[in-house]
């Protein structure tokens, strides 16, 4: 969570709760809440996917190291690794079923240098 605070500070646009739960909606920094059980969910890995160019939230959870070791140790398509992070339940969800494509899509950024993995310590 720290990493996340950390990563989003500096960007007076977006706080924390952007990607966060709150309430029974999720936030966005340009649009305000939405339903997202309305949402497909590949509408919600584009949502996630929007963050990485500018702040490298993708990478960020891509990275992130729960008690030491890598996220790719862990049940990835368990939401509830997500919800450790404090990532919203449903989201989570969505995240989990695409983690996959998420990955690739993170890879192919990396690849192309637009996106810096590690990019918060």
């Amino acid at each position: 969570m720290a990493r996340l605070r950390a990563l989003l500070a500096g960007f007076p646009e977006i706080d924390e709760e952007t990607l966060l739960y709150r309430g029974t909606g999720l936030y966005t920094p340009h649009n305000g809440s939405f339903d997202h059980m309305n949402w497909t969910a590949m509408q919600v890995v584009e949502w996630v996917s929007f963050f990485c160019l500018d702040y490298n939230v993708l990478s960020t959870l891509l990275h992130l190291n729960f008690d030491g070791e890598c996220l790719d140790a862990f049940p990835f398509h368990n939401p509830l690794v997500w919800e450790t992070i404090g990532i919203h339940h449903d989201v989570g969800c969505a995240i989990a079923l695409n983690y996959l494509v998420l990955r690739d899509h993170a890879n192919y950024l990396e690849a192309n240098g637009l996106l810096e993995p590690n990019a918060v310590d």
